[in-house]
């Protein structure tokens, strides 16, 4: 009798991870592209989970603390120059 309930118990817990991973997989978003001329690429964006990720290029500080500001993205204050 233990082992029936330990086997429906495994069960459902497989059935509830297989339900769950393809949730916190990264998925690439399309269609990023960047204007020419502009001072920040996007080289990447990823959504995992609740967490979104972005790999940016840009050759001037003051530029990419500009972008990260305007698309609401959190600086600490205690950053270098």
């Amino acid at each position: 009798m233990v082992c029936l309930w330990h086997c429906v118990f495994c069960l459902l817990l497989l059935l509830f991870a297989g339900l769950l991973l393809p949730a916190l997989s990264a998925s690439k978003s399309a269609g990023i592209s960047t204007a020419p001329g502009e001072s920040v690429s996007i080289l990447d964006r990823r959504v995992v989970g609740i967490f979104e990720t972005v790999t940016l290029a840009a050759h001037d500080a003051r530029e990419l603390e500009n972008w990260l500001r305007d698309n609401e993205y959190a600086l600490p204050p205690t950053r270098d120059p």
